[in-house]
């Protein structure tokens, strides 16, 4: 072949690959595009970066596991005002920095301590009084504050510590603190101890329905009416009276911040 048609059909060959070369590369527009490498990738928002009573969930799947894999928690938390997005009634409250909100369902919202150490705090809403270890409503019974107060107050298996009327935020309640009695000895499947179930979630999807209290440990639980709906606080603590005021002293100022709004 004539030496300069060679070179023609070289360059000719050379400009073919870088053409579809290039359409190749990454980063062009298009279905199905990615994202240039050398590109700098979009900042991904932390749970509240500015501490404030009207909290959107800026968290996404990746940044932040949620306990049981249930979506919509916020996360890590700073300091400062925040707001529930999935719990009814809607919930505000404020946090010192090294809490995280682990749990945020319609029915359950959960606030675990930085410690492992430290109590942390669950939510409940749209609950009933279970028939002992069972996930059904106790026959005869009803879901207001009252029901719950005489429930506990008469279980053949509780000994009630202490029992005074609070208010949360806006709404009226009792608080009440809560030891299983030596004496009992009826169990639940799969929980060690000797327990007293008594908090049913009515929420078919809650895993579990049904929670109580063991002889391993104490609780301290606050029953509030929030417009007819009986809304229930509680944390657990050790046996021990010293260790058990010193365990719901780290999470009173958290509850001393809870307030509800019916309509959100």
């Amino acid at each position: 072949m004539n030496p300069i048609l060679k070179l023609a059909a070289a360059l000719a060959a050379g400009l073919i690959i870088a053409v579809v070369g290039w359409n190749l590369l990454p980063g062009q527009n298009g279905s199905g595009s990615l994202a240039s490498p050398s590109a700098s990738p979009s900042p991904t928002p932390s749970p509240s970066e500015s501490p404030s009573a009207t909290l959107t969930p800026t968290a996404t799947a990746e940044a932040v596991r949620c306990e049981d894999d249930l979506p919509g928690c916020a996360g890590p938390l700073e300091a400062g005002a925040h707001r529930s997005t999935a719990f009814k009634p809607s919930l505000t409250y404020s946090t010192r920095a090294g809490w995280a909100n682990v749990v945020d369902t319609p029915t359950i919202f959960k606030l675990d301590p930085e410690s492992s150490a430290d109590p942390y705090l669950i939510v409940w809403s749209n609950v009933a009084i279970a028939n002992g270890c069972d996930p059904v409503v106790k026959p005869g019974t009803g879901r207001k504050v009252q029901d719950f107060v005489s429930y506990l107050t008469s279980h053949p298996g509780l000994d009630v510590l202490t029992s005074k009327p609070v208010s949360v935020g806006h709404f009226r309640g009792r608080a009440m603190d809560l030891a299983v009695k030596p004496s009992w000895t009826e169990t639940c499947p799969g929980i060690g101890g000797f327990t007293v179930d008594f908090i049913l979630d009515t929420d078919p999807i809650a895993r579990p329905q049904v929670y109580g209290l063991t002889n391993a440990g104490n609780m301290h639980v606050l029953l509030v009416d929030v417009n007819g709906r009986t809304v229930i606080i509680q944390a657990y603590g050790p046996t021990s009276g010293a260790g058990f005021a010193d365990a719901m002293a780290k999470v009173q100022p958290l509850v001393d911040s809870f307030d509800f709004s019916p309509g959100g």
